[in-house]
């Protein structure tokens, strides 16, 4: 993958990571809120972070080698 791919995989994976932010406020706001939905939430954002720290990572050029 090209660099520009990976900045926009970035964006588009920030991009819903702000979605499912709103999507647990949402949840969270409702009179009696769904735990299992907000934590299933969570769960998809935790690894939306792990995705973004993974292309990041394959962004920064290895200095030591």
């Amino acid at each position: 993958m090209d660099i520009e791919t990976l900045k926009n995989k970035i964006k588009d994976l920030e991009k819903s990571k702000k979605q499912l932010d709103d999507k647990m406020s949402e949840c969270c706001n409702k009179p009696i809120p769904n735990y299992i939905e907000i934590q299933r939430l969570k769960t998809q954002k935790k690894d939306m972070e792990k995705q973004i720290n993974y292309i990041q990572e394959k962004l920064i050029p290895d200095i030591l080698a």
